[in-house]
């Protein structure tokens, strides 16, 4: 037999085909990393477009519910709406028939944890409440959310003409049009504008 005949694989060619082999599985690897990475960053917007537009949704909902109701302070019927840079505050019903009844909730933002929340309680025409007096549950409504900012557009007593405000403050009425703008913990900037479909004002 002719030793010349025999082949096969050297040691060099065996580590180098393993070095090879290794080098490609780390990329092979790595790629899927990054693309497990770009898809739970993908997922992670579209649940948060979800959940900001479940936000509004409900927001716009509980607004349109709004009715005039006796004040503690008054014996006439008025919205009981306060609007600032950070929050909203109002009376509505939490659903569409009288059974349900008639809620303060506040829509406001804090920064412990970046969240949106809204704060609710019964409401009675003789009892005057602060959701200061922990007396109020709270539900977070959006999450994920480094500042929010309120802004209000109608004509409140005096005013010549509808004009935009930062805030409404015992105005016994409604401003016609509710923006929101909201700065995401990702730097986006995102912006509503919510008709108040039961407000009164021309």
């Amino acid at each position: 037999m002719n030793r010349n005949s025999i082949t096969g694989f050297t040691l060099i060619e065996t580590v180098i085909s393993l070095m090879l082999l290794s080098f490609i599985t780390l990329v092979g690897y790595q790629g899927l990393v990054f693309g497990l990475q770009q898809w739970r960053n993908g997922h992670e917007k579209m649940q948060f477009q979800h959940d900001y537009h479940q936000a509004i949704v409900w927001v716009r909902n509980k607004l349109g519910t709004s009715e005039k109701v006796l004040s503690p302070r008054e014996k006439k019927r008025s919205y009981l709406f306060t609007g600032t840079v950070d929050s909203v505050e109002f009376v509505a019903r939490y659903d569409r028939t009288r059974r349900g009844g008639l809620y303060v909730s506040k829509v406001y933002y804090d920064t412990s944890d970046e969240s949106i929340y809204v704060s609710y309680y019964l409401h009675h025409p003789d009892i005057e409440t602060d959701f200061e007096d922990g007396s109020s549950d709270r539900v977070v409504l959006l999450a994920d959310v480094v500042s929010i900012r309120f802004s209000y557009f109608g004509r409140k007593l005096g005013d010549g003409s509808a004009r935009w405000h930062d805030d409404w403050r015992k105005a016994n009425s409604l401003p016609q049009l509710l923006t929101l703008d909201i700065e995401t913990v990702d730097g986006v900037n995102l912006r509503s504008t919510i008709t108040m479909l039961t407000s009164n004002n021309v």
